[in-house]
């Protein structure tokens, strides 16, 4: 009788020391996610609500021949007015060169270091697309459903699309892509969202486009 109470003691005591280990295990594994994400965000966003410049790292040649090419491929497909990149503009005796050739862009296909590195000290990607006064409807209407800071009516009027992108490395590479609208005077946040590489992010952002994007944009302290 007295070795069975012995070993209903002893497995009582077990199942307490079971218990313990296990409440504490998680309140530290959320304490170190709270730290976690404490820390991210201190870490990559800055007082006025930007990514730090010294976690933003410059896109190779070959993500600046990508974009190019995205743009141009844009050009082609799409009915929008100008569009704009951190490329050098082409010489006139470049011009003269490509007279014969489709590609008709005042850009040439090498990236303006001059110009887009000369205040902020790395390579800016970005796209700025110039959509006409009244044109694009259901863009308007899927940009509108998206915004997240601003309140604007973009219904009827000209703005210009404005897309900045980010190629981060902290512990893993990754891109963030920030979505604006631009009017004549007032500047509107749409969002962000992020892709695991150039490509991936500019297929989101075609997706986009065509209102066929599971993405959800976000504000930037949700992507860290």
């Amino acid at each position: 009788m007295e070795i069975f109470i012995v070993i209903i003691i002893i497995l009582l005591v077990y199942i307490i020391y079971i218990l313990k280990k296990k409440n504490s295990t998680n309140t530290t594994k959320k304490v170190s996610s709270d730290f976690k994400n404490q820390h991210n965000n201190e870490s990559f966003i800055d007082d006025e609500g930007n990514i730090k410049n010294e976690y933003i790292i410059d896109p190779s040649n070959e993500e600046d021949r990508f974009l190019r090419s995205f743009m141009t491929k844009l050009k082609n497909e799409r009915d929008f007015g100008h569009i704009m990149g951190p490329f050098r503009f082409k010489t006139t005796e470049e011009f003269d060169e490509e007279s014969n050739e489709e590609d008709t862009s005042v850009y040439s296909n090498e990236y303006d270091y001059g110009t887009q590195t000369n205040v902020i000290p790395y390579k800016k990607h970005f796209l700025m697309i110039s959509i006409p006064e009244g044109n694009f409807l259901d863009l308007r209407k899927t940009l509108k459903n998206l915004v997240i800071d601003g309140k604007e009516d973009i219904k009827e009027k000209k703005f210009i699309l404005n897309i900045d992108a980010f190629k981060l490395e902290n512990l893993s590479t990754k891109w963030i892509g920030a979505v604006n609208i631009n009017l004549e005077t007032s500047k509107i946040l749409v969002g962000y969202f992020e892709g695991k590489d150039i490509e991936t992010l500019w297929q989101y952002f075609e997706d986009l486009l065509d209102n066929k994007s599971k993405i959800k944009l976000r504000s930037l302290e949700e992507l860290f």
